[in-house]
């Protein structure tokens, strides 16, 4: 689809600099040793789930915690 056939809201001027500024906002919101944190647990995470078979998304997620300790330290 061709969005300059589009014609302008109004409320497009009015709400892109707010979703910008959002994007931004979000872009910025975690300090880079907290991404680096987050980026570590989740390889933690998907060695555990390799080394089960299992797929890394959000259903087995809840079953790390337990088992932690074993593959991580």
């Amino acid at each position: 689809m061709h969005t300059d056939l589009i014609p302008a809201s109004p409320l497009t001027a009015v709400v892109a600099p707010a979703v910008e500024a959002a994007k931004e906002y979000i872009a910025h919101s975690k300090a880079e040793n907290t991404l680096k944190a987050y980026r570590s647990d989740w390889q933690h995470f998907e060695t555990w789930c390799r080394s089960r078979a299992l797929p890394s998304g959000n259903t087995t997620h809840s079953d790390c915690p337990r088992h932690r300790t074993t593959i991580c330290y």
